[in-house]
């Protein structure tokens, strides 16, 4: 993707395989996340980008460029038919015509590989940490994002059962916790007032 066109606004530019938008609240980060998924994949029924056009009038301008050089301009506007537009004529283009750049991606893939913000990464993490949950890690390794995901995950849970097991003693934060009690005991012994100790 070359750039992003969004109306009354300066062109978001991405030159690289992996960007990383940073900045303070309202700066943008998430209206510019929802102007490529909603100019790849079309708006939802339902959005809150309409506060300052209306749904009829809401656009998203992109051009796309291939490994090959090939490129593509269009425009996205909200709606359920035609809404793939020509940047030249503003005549509907196929509704297909994104399909050779997208191939198998679809939205949620996209969210998932792409286009996460701070609560669905946050979501997703605690999603690949669930017991028997695999979708992470198959999305990940389907990617070639992480390698062998399940190998790391596996040693992520030997190295924290090395240090804590919830009934056992060995552990070192279970052993650790033993001794802090221990020693509990022992300042509680030492601080008994004398008439309690020999009463």
């Amino acid at each position: 993707m070359r750039a992003v066109h969004r109306p009354s606004d300066r062109p978001l530019r991405r030159r690289r395989r992996f960007a990383s938008d940073l900045g303070p609240n309202e700066a943008g980060k998430s209206s510019a996340l929802r102007a490529l998924r909603d100019g790849l994949f079309g708006f939802p029924s339902q959005t809150k980008d309409n506060f300052k056009h209306a749904n009829q009038k809401l656009r998203v301008g992109m051009r796309l460029r291939r490994r090959d050089g090939g490129t593509l301009a269009f425009i996205r506007r909200k709606g359920n038919k035609g809404t793939l537009l020509d940047p030249e004529t503003q005549k509907p283009l196929a509704e297909n015509a994104l399909g050779p750049w997208l191939g198998p991606v679809d939205r949620e893939l996209f969210t998932k590989m792409h286009g996460l913000d701070y609560q669905e990464l946050q979501a997703g993490g605690q999603e690949m940490l669930k017991t028997g949950s695999e979708i992470g890690q198959l999305l990940f390794s389907a990617a070639g994002r992480a390698g062998n995901v399940r190998k790391v995950v596996d040693l992520l849970r030997e190295q924290a059962s090395a240090l804590f097991k919830p009934s056992a003693s060995l552990p070192r934060i279970n052993a650790s916790i033993r001794e802090w009690r221990e020693l509990q005991d022992q300042i509680k012994s030492v601080m008994t007032p004398r008439n309690e100790s020999t009463s």
